[in-house]
């Protein structure tokens, strides 16, 4: 068996074959995840179909495929969606958790936010901060 070949449970798998539908199933589920966080987002915001189907130039039923997942969704037209949308394109992969630049935050903000811990941490990192 050659260094590109892996046995398992008897059969042989061509690595960069198999490492190939590995990369493809991890791309559908990225874009999957993209395409329910613009629905999500889309709906949160009153947006129509039609709005965001204009925006990329399509028509409507072609952007319901995209959200049902039946057509893909091309990865040019994000900057457009998230302009429509009023988010930045990060937004869209990160729903419903937002993205914060952290060279934007003073540093009583980020004070602020460090010690935004459970009851039971408290006392111990208050206790580090001391020291």
């Amino acid at each position: 068996m050659s260094k590109t070949h892996i046995k398992h449970s008897n059969k042989s798998y061509n690595l960069y074959k198999y490492s190939q539908i590995c990369i493809n199933q991890l791309i559908k589920f990225v874009t999957m995840n993209v395409i329910d966080n613009i629905v999500k987002i889309r709906k949160e915001k009153g947006v129509s179909q039609e709005n965001i189907a204009f925006a990329i130039n399509c028509d409507a039923s072609n952007w319901n495929k995209i959200e049902n997942g039946k057509q893909q969704l091309k990865v040019n037209h994000l900057a457009k969606i998230a302009e429509t949308l009023n988010v930045d394109i990060v937004y869209l992969f990160t729903y419903p958790k937002k993205y914060v630049d952290a060279s934007t935050i003073d540093n009583t903000e980020k004070i602020s936010v460090i010690f935004e811990v459970s009851p039971n941490k408290r006392d111990l990192l208050l206790g580090l901060v001391k020291k």
